[in-house]
């Protein structure tokens, strides 16, 4: 697939060019930094990320118009500074297949990235031309932010959207919730018509801007729960043998761990770490960056690794990871503390 960046800013060129890499590195970028009006695409794209924030005098509609009428098989996802619906509906409204807020976090803006490489072109879904005014250019005060239930939404289709919101697959969406992929397209039609919307980005936008996707990525944090499929284009497979030392006490912390299959014993204090469990981050995060423990595995063991780089970089971009995190550690603190006489 190719792609093109269009921005007037370069640094927010870079940003997009780096979300696109970090979906997936075989992805051909283009990078143009607007000089004029309007910028020349040297290739045909299969999709567009354009910025749409400019300080000249507002030229958004122009430069959508010009990339839908050269490039109609052409996915494009706007990107900018205002998230009123207002402005963001007559956007929409331009023929872009979806519009990307610079409110949005770093997950969320990667999982609706990931909506739009997967998604049809925009001449599929209906290119519709705005015919009403043109938008102010003052922004407008943001909405209040009402739960997905006010759109009639059962429990269920709640989750399922939430899912969507963080650029999950049907495939991925039915195996966690443990239903059929039949299942979650019943599910995603249903809710298409409920929320007024053409397609999956933009209902995972609407997803996106509500208090209970907001809740519900806040409770995955504090819960300690990472979400694999974002973390995993980072991370790398180990295999250890039963009886092999990962790192020893005092060790300079340079990996965190996440356990696939098997045990892994933390020796000074006993404990036992299996399927699911996390390890590895006070040595990374803590000002000494020493192992606390000795940690040496019980049986054979499959893990996933995020070296301490990957891991700072990740905590910096991604607060759900960075929450998650400082939760680990205070909660594997205050349990060392507790088991002291």
């Amino acid at each position: 697939m190719r792609v093109l960046v269009s921005s007037h800013q370069p640094e927010t060129a870079g940003t997009l060019r780096d979300m696109v890499r970090e979906i997936d590195r075989e992805h051909a970028v283009d990078v143009i930094i607007r000089a004029a009006r309007s910028p020349r695409v040297p290739r045909s794209p299969d999709l567009i990320l354009l910025d749409i924030d400019d300080p000249a005098p507002r030229h958004e509609g122009a430069l959508i118009r010009q990339l839908v009428e050269d490039h109609p098989g052409a996915r494009i996802v706007a990107t900018g500074s205002r998230s009123d619906d207002a402005y963001v509906k007559s956007i929409l409204e331009l023929g872009v297949l979806g519009y990307l807020p610079r409110i949005y976090s770093r997950v969320v803006s990667l999982g609706l990235l990931r909506l739009a490489f997967g998604g049809p072109p925009v001449a599929h879904i209906g290119s519709r031309r705005n015919t009403g005014p043109r938008p102010s250019a003052t922004p407008s005060p943001p909405p209040s932010r009402p739960s997905l239930s006010a759109f009639g939404l059962t429990a269920r289709k709640i989750e399922v959207l939430q899912l969507v919101a963080e650029g999950k697959s049907n495939h991925a969406i039915a195996k966690r919730l443990g239903i059929t992929e039949g299942t979650v397209k019943l599910h995603l039609t249903a809710m298409f018509q409920m929320l007024g919307v053409r397609n999956r980005i933009e209902a995972a936008q609407i997803a996106a801007r509500l208090n209970s996707t907001d809740a519900r990525q806040l409770h995955q944090a504090q819960s300690g729960v990472l979400d694999l499929e974002v973390l995993l284009p980072h991370m790398s497979h180990r295999h250890v043998g039963n009886g092999a030392v990962l790192f020893r006490k005092g060790e300079s912390g340079g990996e965190l761990c996440y356990v696939q299959r098997g045990r892994v014993r933390l020796e000074e204090i006993g404990v036992e770490l299996g399927h699911g469990a996390i390890f590895g981050e006070i040595g990374i995060f803590s000002p000494s960056h020493e192992r606390t423990c000795t940690a040496v595995c019980a049986t054979d063991v499959d893990l996933f690794v995020l070296t301490a780089e990957q891991a700072w970089r990740l905590f910096l971009k991604d607060p759900r990871f960075a929450l998650c995190v400082l939760h680990l550690i205070v909660k594997h603190l205050m349990a060392d503390r507790a088991r002291q006489p």
